[in-house]
């Protein structure tokens, strides 16, 4: 999708080729994560927060979440804090996963993060990865949020969460890297 992305900004794809990719894209992941999803499983509500409109990462994250036994919660991009939490809440989640891709320097990103870690419990990890996540990375260490830079990285900080009484929560740090 990247690629995708940079051809079109390059105009080498028109949009309606970068639509029509996104939608397969989008198609393909979402019926991954039905076909996949555990009902007895840990709770995991997936989302972009306000301002993120590029959803594919966060689809992905609920895809490989559903493939390894999680209960996914997809909610979509561009979202409240409040509404996050509150998904949080309702479902039971033990965690939430939130893509950031663009832009990387919004400042009302980072007190939505700030703002969805008060609304949480204590308890509820917030994992988070993206093309732009490590540009809020004084953030993601101040709200306690794993930040994870790949697939594999997801499915260890979610094998950990799932075993984890605590739910865990995080430092800040990437997890797979101890």
């Amino acid at each position: 999708m990247i690629q995708i992305g940079d051809l079109w900004w390059t105009d080498h794809v028109t949009p309606g080729h970068e639509h029509l990719a996104t939608t397969v894209v989008r198609r393909t992941l979402d019926e991954i994560r039905v076909k996949a999803q555990n009902a007895d499983g840990p709770g995991l509500v997936v989302a972009t927060p306000a301002g993120q409109q590029h959803e594919i990462g966060a689809m992905l994250a609920a895809a490989t979440a559903a493939a390894a036994g999680w209960r996914v919660v997809y909610m979509g991009a561009d979202l409240p804090a409040a509404s996050i939490a509150t998904a949080a809440e309702v479902t039971g989640a033990r965690a939430v996963a939130l893509s950031l891709v663009y832009p990387s320097d919004d400042s009302v990103l980072a007190e939505e993060l700030r703002t969805l870690r008060r609304l949480l419990p204590e308890d509820v990890a917030v994992i988070v990865g993206g093309q732009a996540a490590l540009t809020y990375a004084n953030v993601l260490e101040a709200i306690g949020a794993l930040w994870l830079p790949d697939t594999p990285a997801l499915r260890s900080a979610l094998d950990r969460i799932s075993t984890s009484p605590s739910g865990g929560r995080g430092n800040g740090r990437n997890p797979a890297s101890g």
